[in-house]
């Protein structure tokens, strides 16, 4: 059985809370195929998907400063992820 790829493009924002900071993703499209996919269930699958990446990028982030003798003034990570 072949699989296609699954492209999505995603708007994220991140505002303050508190002392927290709150990551909300939005799906603006999603592919397979070269062909929109609408059903809600993959498009909540793949929403939360993006989020969890997102998360464990800023929690490496956040590891990985505690850990080091100075801290940085801010670091960056990939969110690019195939799915199948």
């Amino acid at each position: 059985m072949k699989t296609s790829s699954i492209a999505g493009r995603y708007q994220i924002s991140v505002q303050p809370q508190g002392y927290q900071q709150a990551v909300m993703v939005k799906l603006v499209n999603l592919e397979q195929a070269g062909k929109a996919v609408a059903d809600r269930a993959s498009l909540q699958r793949y929403s939360a998907e993006m989020l969890n990446v997102i998360s464990a990028g800023l929690d490496k982030n956040a590891t990985d400063a505690a850990n080091a003798s100075r801290g940085t003034a801010g670091a960056t990570f990939d969110v690019q992820r195939r799915f199948r």
